[in-house]
């Protein structure tokens, strides 16, 4: 038996080296660039499966050992705040070491109090961590169930996150075209030294555009969102990436990769969803940290369709956004570069972004690499200011005439085709591009 086991391995080890002596002799030609890139990130990309064994483990056990259920309102609400003070304070005294070792003449000594301190927190940290998303987790699931946001009055997928080091996200466009070409997770950590090495290295050997990002959250499952002291972002953010969970399921999440502007309706619908539950949890769980209603107008002032403030489970409409100095200059640079990249004058379009990248530092906002990559990955959420996409303004007016969250999530979840948003709202491409253009 264990001659007939022994040789089954070595069959399996054979048929196994075979399919991969198989694939590197005949990579198909729309591969090569995968392939290509792919070794040149070896050893630095991230793990997901690796990842997800320890997630799952530590989710399991929180579900098992929770004491959420035991808890009040009062006391859930004293737990989040004091952890969020706890990741502040830990934010300060990490500043105040690094400024301490650029000033001091012995700053191992000036900042031992502030490093024994800092350890005392890290371990307050790691105990209040679990509890802390559970609380989150059960407060976001409410105002789903609250906005009909179910499946048989389940919520589902069930809202899990998980503070983490986000790994880093290496963005891919072409030179002459701007949208995400590729995109590659890349171990949390990676020196600056490493990131510009793999950029340099990827953007002369296949003529793109490359650039690692940060991220502030991740739809794994559980979902990764990265640990701040911002209530309103973490509970956005969580929102968010649960929305792509929940249209993994439906034809909208199906078709995420199927072209860039089906990336784009994605994001840019977990980030309406995203926003609108986030200001809920807050409204309801978190009162005294919500911003001031809008003033509405005396007459018309809720054409919009969303519910007036004021009862529980219900969000203002959002105020008209206040477009920054910054955003106007970054929309100006992006309407630019299309016109000059339509024209075929990628190098005058490159120095352009270098020129204006230089203007932005000296005005103090510290941008390292300007390139078609950034506006690739920052004009995938057409939400953001910077973005000269029509498809963000055609979801916020689909929004705004939606009854209920609900409707606009069910609306927008039936999408294969960026054409199909032209015609649930009646209008052609060519129209709406002209009028939000």
């Amino acid at each position: 038996m264990l001659k007939v086991f022994k040789r089954a391995i070595k069959v399996a080890l054979g048929v196994l080296l075979l399919l991969a002596l198989l694939q590197t002799s005949s990579i198909p030609p729309y591969r090569v660039f995968d392939y290509g890139v792919g070794a040149v990130v070896a050893g630095h990309q991230f793990s997901f499966a690796r990842w997800e064994v320890g997630a799952v483990a530590r989710k399991l056990d929180q579900m098992l050992t929770s004491t959420v259920g035991q808890l009040s309102e009062e006391e859930k609400k004293a737990i989040v705040l004091d952890y969020l003070s706890l990741i502040q304070r830990i934010g300060e005294l990490e500043q105040s070491i690094q400024q301490a070792y650029s000033t001091e003449e012995n700053p191992a000594a000036a900042t031992l109090p502030l490093r024994q301190e800092l350890e005392e927190l890290r371990q307050r940290q790691a105990e209040q961590q679990g509890l802390v998303e559970a609380i989150l987790e059960e407060q976001i699931s409410r105002v789903l169930l609250s906005q009909d946001l179910d499946t048989l009055r389940i919520v589902w997928p069930p809202v899990k996150f998980q503070f983490e080091r986000l790994p880093l996200y290496l963005v891919i466009s072409l030179r002459q075209e701007i949208f995400v070409r590729k995109g590659i997770y890349l171990e949390h950590g990676l020196g600056l030294d490493t990131r510009e090495a793999i950029e340099e290295e990827i953007d002369e050997t296949f003529d793109v555009s490359s650039l690692t990002v940060g991220v502030g959250g991740l739809s794994a499952y559980p979902a990764m969102i990265l640990e701040a002291a911002s209530l309103d972002f973490i509970v956005k953010t969580a929102a968010h990436e649960w929305v792509h969970g929940y249209l993994f399921f439906r034809p909208l999440g199906w078709h995420y990769d199927a072209s860039p502007q089906m990336r784009t309706i994605n994001e840019t619908v977990a980030s309406i969803v995203g926003d609108e539950v986030g200001d809920l949890v807050i409204r309801r769980f978190y009162p005294e940290l919500a911003p001031p209603p809008p003033s509405f107008p005396p007459t018309g002032g809720n054409e919009g369709g969303y519910p007036p403030s004021g009862g529980e489970g219900e969000v203002p409409p959002p105020p008209e956004p206040v477009e920054s100095e910054f955003n106007r200059e970054m929309r100006h640079i992006r309407l630019t570069i299309d016109e000059m990249l339509a024209q075929g004058d990628v190098e005058g379009a490159e120095e352009y972004m270098e020129e204006r990248r230089r203007f932005l530092v000296a005005q103090g906002y510290y941008i390292r690499k300007l390139n078609q990559a950034y506006f690739a990955f920052y004009g995938s959420y057409a939400t953001s200011p910077i973005s000269v996409d029509p498809i963000g303004e055609a979801l916020q007016r689909l929004r705004r005439e939606s009854a209920s969250l609900r409707e606009f999530v069910d609306t927008v979840a039936v999408i294969t085709s960026h054409e199909d948003l032209w015609r649930i709202l009646g209008e052609g491409e060519n129209t709406l591009a002209l009028l939000f253009g």
